[in-house]
């Protein structure tokens, strides 16, 4: 990108609404470089919508007569809403722009054109739940793609080694640069209801679920469950420095909902009043927050995926040659252990061990870690893949020994070989590490449902 802009000409292009029975239009579209001299670019616009229609400015860029795809990592400003007539501005950043041509853009065109908005552009994608204020504060789909709050894809092209081109995506990747996110924050995305095959690659299954759900953007971090319940779990990795925004490592089923909460799915019972869900049902008013059960929790892991990995690939390479599972979580090739080789001490910082939750790339629904750093807790009482019956909202086995409960993902300290998305395996209800070989292993992410 270094030459870019040793020759550039900017112009602006006046295009037809997209769609005719749109009434708005845009006009005075002025297209320049920032000065004093900078590689972005302002685009300014007037926006004619006097219905105050939901709309769409859609945005593209060319080259002479080449188009270039312009990511949304790269357009930031407002496009998306019931936006009022009147003078806009968005920003273009061709630094960002995954410019696979000649050495500079010398003849650079941007068109606008007015489209009906999304029917979910107020959709709240996103939650923040404030754990010291006790507050929510809804983030829409529109705000995202306005800009609003950071750095959003929507494509997935960044997610590399996969072939999964889903048909839309809003991932708010901006969530992993502040660290509020992971510490006195919890963040949670929106998923719909609809149906998938699940461990399709073992033992497939089908499964509908019928009502949409939040559910943690991240594993849940040291921060976050010593605000919720302070002392409740054991921490392994003791690293002052990092620890904070790494995940709980040292988690019991029985920490997260009690003992008597094993008695899940005869009834719903939470027991004990210093339990992380007891708790943080009190702090945010809201009674239905628990862990996810294990068919939700692959929905959500999978986000529209039917393969191995949740980018998309379906690498069946194992070990350290194995170049997908570096790509989307910590395990033992790709910083767990030192150089795949050591078993790091507990208290190493987040270079070795457990990494900073949301290190790694998300999948299409923006959820971080779905792949290793720690094995993940789920309602379910655990029964052999053999015997799952799939079905509507399924909840697991009631008759199964209550004892012993499913955990999805794996873990920093293992490979490839059992990281895939179809990996689950049994844990004792009382169990803070996947064994004695492994503390800081065992952690958890939460939902609640969509009201």
């Amino acid at each position: 990108m270094k030459n870019l802009f040793k020759k550039i000409f900017f112009c602006g292009i006046l295009c037809a609404a997209l769609d005719a029975s749109a009434a708005a239009t845009v006009s005075r579209t002025l297209v320049r470089q920032q000065w004093p001299w900078h590689a972005k670019v302002h685009v300014d616009y007037r926006l004619l919508n006097d219905d105050g229609d939901s709309v769409e400015v859609k945005v593209s860029v060319t080259n002479g007569t080449r188009a270039i795809t312009l990511p949304s990592r790269a357009l930031t400003g407002p496009r998306m809403g019931r936006l009022p007539s009147g003078d806009y501005r968005l920003m273009i950043d061709p630094e960002k722009i995954d410019f696979d041509g000649a050495d500079r853009l010398d003849d650079f065109k941007v068109s606008l054109s007015v489209a009906p908005a999304p029917a979910d552009a107020d959709l709240a994608l996103y939650r923040i739940y404030d754990l010291i204020a006790r507050t929510r504060t809804d983030v829409t789909k529109m705000s995202l793609v306005n800009g609003e709050w950071g750095d959003v894809e929507t494509t997935y092209d960044f997610a590399k080694d996969g072939t999964f081109n889903p048909s839309e995506v809003v991932i708010w990747t901006g969530v992993t640069n502040n660290p509020a996110y992971k510490t006195n924050c919890l963040v949670m995305r929106y998923v719909p209801a609809g149906s998938f095959v699940m461990l399709p690659t073992t033992n497939a299954v089908n499964v509908t679920l019928t009502k949409p759900y939040y559910i943690g953007v991240f594993e849940m971090t040291y921060a976050q469950c010593e605000l919720i319940k302070a002392g409740r779990a054991k921490m392994y990795f003791t690293n002052e420095v990092c620890k904070a925004m790494r995940p709980m490592d040292g988690c019991s089923f029985d920490n997260i909902r009690g003992q008597n909460g094993r008695s899940w799915p005869v009834d719903e019972t939470v027991s004990g009043q210093e339990t992380y869900v007891y708790k943080i049902r009190q702090i945010t008013g809201e009674s239905t927050f628990d862990l996810p059960t294990e068919a939700r929790w692959e929905y959500a892991a999978r986000a529209g995926t039917t393969t191995r990995w949740n980018n998309g690939s379906d690498s069946r390479t194992t070990g350290v040659a194995n170049t997908v599972l570096p790509l989307l979580g910590r395990s033992r090739y790709s910083g767990g252990y030192i150089d795949g080789a050591t078993s790091p001490e507990l208290d190493c910082d987040a270079t070795h061990g457990t990494a900073i939750v949301g290190s790694y790339l998300p999948n299409a629904w923006g959820l971080y870690d779905c792949h290793g750093n720690v094995a993940e807790w789920c309602l379910d009482r655990w029964i052999d893949a053999t015997l799952l019956g799939g079905g509507t909202d399924p909840k697991g086995s009631a008759s199964a020994e209550a004892g012993n409960r499913v955990i999805r993902s794996n873990f920093w300290g293992v490979g490839p070989g059992t990281s895939y998305m179809d990996y689950r395996k049994e844990r004792v209800a009382n169990a803070d590490k996947f064994d004695n070989s492994y503390p800081g292993s065992l952690g958890f992410r939460l939902i609640c449902e969509a009201e």
